[in-house]
C-alpha cells in the first residue's frame, strides 16, 4: 500500500506523477569528513542510530530517503530483520502533535485496514521512522506574527521532537528538510531536539560523473552546459522530458545551450512551479513574482544579494498576492528557493548566488539596460558629491 502513496516530493520529472519508479543515482551523503551510502545508513538505522539529513531544494532528499525505505523494506521481506520502515510525509500532518495520531492518519491515507497496528508496532520497537519534510510543518493560527518566527518554528517542530523522544532506542529515525529553514544550526538542533545522538548528513549535488551515469541510464548523450546547476531535480526533469536532447545537445542552434538567459528563464519557471506544490493557494508564476520582487530589493544593497528582512519578505508576498500569508504561505516564504541565512540573530535572508539572483524573472535586464542603469547611478552619485561640495563652499 505504501508504494502507491507519494514519497515526499518525489515525482516523475516529465509528468508530475507520484506513482513512478525513477531510478536512483547514489549521491554523496556527507557527515563532516565521512561519506555514507544507503546500505550503511540502513545498517545504522536497524541498530538504533539517528540521522538528520538536509540539503537545498531539488537536491534529492526525498529520493535518497525513498531509497533507504526500499532497502529496509527489502531486508524485512527477505527476513533479514524484524523491523520495517514507515515513511511519513510531514506535509500531511499540519497541526498534529501526537505521534499516535500521525501514525493513524498515515495508515488511513494509505488505505490500511488497521492503522492502530502501526502504533502498536512503533511502540514495540519494530518501526524504523523515516520522517520527510520538517521544513513543511507549521502551526495553526499564526498569521501576522512573522517577527516571532523562531518561536513559531519551535512550536511547529513539537511533533518531530515527540517522535524523537518516544522512538524506541533499538530502532532508528531519519529526519529530512532544508537546512536554511532555520536561522542557524543552533536553532535547528534545538527545535528538532537533535543536539545529541544524531548524525548530521548533507547531500551534495550531482558530480560530473554522476550526471554522466544518469544520462547513460536514461539513454541520452546530451551535454549539460556550464551554467546549469547540477541538482538532481533539474537534471532529472530535463532528461525525462526530453529537453536535454532537444536543447542541450551539441547542436549550436539549440536555444538554451547558447543562450543562458533563456535557459535560466526555463529553469526558474520549473523550480517555482515545484515550490507552488506546497498548496499555499498560489501558482508557480506567483512564486516567481515574489522572488522577482525580492531580487529587485536585494539589488539596493552593495553586494546585490541582500540582506532581506523578514518584513520585506512578507511585504513582497502581500504586494504580489494582495493579502497576508496564512500558515502555508509562511511555510512557503521560509523555504523560497535560492535564499539562505544571513544573520541568524535577525532572521534575515540573502540570495545564495549572484547568478541566481540576477536571472530571476523579468529582472534579467539586457546588457544595454544594465549599462544605462549603472551610468544612471554614477551620474546620481556624482550629482550628490557635487551638491555636497557646493554646499560646503
Amino acid at each position: 500500500m505504501r508504494d502507491k502513496y507519494p514519497f515526499g516530493s518525489v515525482r516523475d520529472p516529465a509528468t508530475g506523477d507520484y506513482n513512478t519508479d525513477i531510478e536512483y543515482i547514489p549521491l554523496d551523503v556527507v557527515e563532516a569528513d565521512r561519506l555514507w551510502d544507503v546500505d550503511q545508513i540502513c545498517t545504522a538505522l536497524l541498530a538504533g542510530e539517528r540521522f538528520v539529513m538536509f540539503a537545498d531544494y531539488g537536491s534529492g532528499k526525498s529520493m535518497t530517503l525513498r531509497e533507504v525505505y526500499k532497502e529496509l523494506r527489502r531486508l524485512y521481506f527477505t527476513r533479514k530483520t524484524s523491523r520495517f520502515p514507515v515513511y511519513l510525509n510531514l506535509r500531511d500532518h499540519f497541526g498534529q502533535t501526537n505521534p499516535a495520531e500521525v501514525l493513524v492518519r498515515h495508515g488511513t491515507n494509505l488505505g490500511f485496514a488497521n492503522p492502530s497496528h502501526l502504533v502498536r508496532a512503533w511502540r514495540s520497537g519494530y518501526v524504523v521512522l523515516l520522517v520527510d519534510g520538517f521544513d513543511e510543518l507549521t502551526t495553526l493560527g499564526i498569521q501576522g506574527i512573522w517577527k516571532k518566527l523562531q518561536e513559531i518554528r519551535y512550536r511547529a517542530m513539537e511533533i518531530v521532537r515527540r517522535f524523537g523522544r518516544e522512538q524506541p532506542r533499538n530502532a532508528g529515525i531519519v529526519l529530512t528538510g532544508r537546512a536554511h529553514f532555520f536561522d542557524s544550526d543552533k536553532e535547528r538542533r534545538n527545535a528538532l531536539a537533535s543536539e545529541t545522538y544524531y548524525h548530521e548528513l548533507a547531500l551534495n549535488e550531482f558530480s560530473d560523473e554522476q550526471i554522466k551515469r544518469y544520462l547513460d541510464k536514461s539513454g541520452l548523450t546530451a551535454n549539460i552546459p556550464a551554467w546549469m546547476p547540477s541538482r538532481p531535480l533539474l537534471v532529472g526533469y530535463l532528461a525525462a522530458s526530453g529537453v536535454l536532447e532537444q536543447v542541450f545537445s551539441d547542436n549550436e542552434a539549440a536555444p538554451f545551450a547558447s543562450d543562458p538567459a533563456k535557459g535560466w528563464d526555463f529553469v526558474i519557471d520549473r523550480i517555482c512551479a515545484r515550490e507552488a506544490e506546497i498548496e499555499a493557494g498560489i501558482d508557480g508564476q506567483t512564486v516567481r513574482k515574489i522572488l522577482e520582487r525580492l531580487a529587485k530589493r536585494a539589488r539596493r544593497n552593495q553586494s546585490g544579494l541582500g540582506p532581506i528582512s523578514r518584513d520585506e519578505i512578507i511585504t513582497a508576498f502581500n504586494d504580489i498576492c494582495g493579502y497576508q500569508p496564512d500558515e502555508k504561505g509562511l511555510v512557503l516564504l521560509q523555504r523560497l528557493p535560492g535564499l539562505g541565512i544571513d544573520r541568524a540573530e535577525e532572521g534575515t535572508r540573502v540570495f545564495l548566488d549572484q547568478t541566481w539572483r540576477t536571472c530571476v524573472g523579468p529582472e534579467m535586464y539586457p546588457r544595454s539596460y544594465a549599462i544605462r542603469s549603472t551610468l544612471g547611478w554614477i551620474c546620481f552619485e556624482l550629482w550628490i558629491a557635487v551638491s555636497v561640495i557646493w554646499a560646503s563652499a
